[in-house]
């Protein structure tokens, strides 16, 4: 039978949850949206099962393709070509960007870059984690606000990291998605799942990543449902539409 927990309320194991790192097992009980979910006959562990090799092998691809971007590459990328997703809607807070806007130029990839501004950001926080109130809540509410309360919600985080990015002057999609276990959940229970894609100047590919996650490996069973230049306007229009 499945049981339904409001997060607020939630107590977590400290087995299932590593708030360092935010591994997988906060990601499991920690989904979008104000529920969690448990159910007695698909247990968390089978959740979290997976092939060692290939998450081993797949952590190593993207730490790769990380540490041989050097982040001086995007300054010949086309701005024209990816202004909208260059485009900054909201700026970030001051307290948060004065800490890492030097990174850029300090860092010799983009490995370093991205594990700097993850740890300022966790440093700024502190002891706040706020999960979000709900779907809208982790998507909509302004980037001052989100890390004034310390939200760790995966579409507060797409939102902070993927508007640092492109301060960094890196093109960024937002990802919305679900995962693989949701996909038979109702609908109003709005879990879903978030995410970034970065783009690869060599390559000259979008690159899927989740600062959710301690590796930045996104997890192996989510779906793209589509892909957003921002939360803001184009996403909340299909939400408000309920096409989500």
């Amino acid at each position: 039978m499945l049981a339904v927990t409001i997060v607020n309320n939630m107590k977590y194991e400290k087995s299932n949850h590593n708030e360092k790192t935010r591994e997988r097992e906060e990601t499991i009980v920690e989904e979008e949206g104000d529920l969690v979910f448990a159910t007695t006959n698909f247990p968390i562990e089978k959740l979290k099962q997976k092939n060692k090799n290939e998450e081993s092998k797949d952590q190593k691809e993207l730490k790769f393709v990380l540490e041989n971007i050097k982040p001086s590459e995007y300054q010949n990328i086309n701005i024209e070509k990816f202004k909208e997703y260059l485009e900054i809607k909201e700026d970030l807070p001051k307290e948060f960007w004065e800490k890492i806007e030097n990174s850029i130029q300090e860092e010799k990839n983009l490995y370093q870059v991205f594990l700097r501004a993850k740890e300022t950001l966790d440093n700024l926080y502190g002891e706040k984690k706020d999960r979000g109130k709900s779907l809208s809540d982790s998507r909509f509410t302004s980037l001052k606000e989100m890390i004034e309360r310390g939200m760790i919600s995966c579409g507060s985080y797409a939102k902070i990291f993927g508007t640092t990015l492109r301060k960094f002057g890196i093109p960024v999609k937002f990802i919305h998605g679900i995962l693989e276990e949701q996909k038979n959940l109702p609908k109003e229970w709005e879990n879903r799942h978030a995410w970034l894609e970065f783009y690869n100047p060599q390559d000259k590919n979008w690159v899927p990543i989740d600062f959710t996650e301690g590796s930045l490996e996104p997890q192996p069973t989510v779906i793209k449902i589509k892909e957003y230049t921002n939360w803001d306007e184009e996403f909340k229009k299909d939400y408000e539409k309920g096409n989500f």
